[in-house]
């Protein structure tokens, strides 16, 4: 069941699946600004933008696992984790200074 699912009971699918994307997009940016905060994230990335392109790439990981085309594994979690290293975490390795 989505996230938010109960409120939206009676509610349009359509509803309901925008619904939980928002709120899912939302959450990601948030951990980002979070993360910003707090010197484990690059200051120089918008989190907007940053929580659309991983959320893209996690729902579209998730429509191919539940469609049969792909089954998760250890190379999932890395591509994850490289988009993780490549947009948020400083190139040097270490992370930014705590504002």
């Amino acid at each position: 069941m989505p996230y938010g699912a109960p409120q939206s009971v009676g509610q349009p699918a359509e509803f309901v699946l925008h619904t939980a994307c928002a709120r899912w997009r939302d959450a990601v940016e948030r951990i980002v600004r979070w993360g910003q905060r707090q010197g484990v994230f690059r200051d120089d990335v918008d989190p907007a933008r940053v929580a659309m392109r991983l959320t893209a790439l996690t729902d579209g990981m998730a429509t191919q696992v539940l469609t049969g085309t792909r089954l998760v594994g250890d190379r999932d979690a890395g591509l994850l984790v490289d988009f993780v290293r490549h947009e948020l975490v400083a190139e040097d390795g270490h992370t930014m200074t705590a504002r």
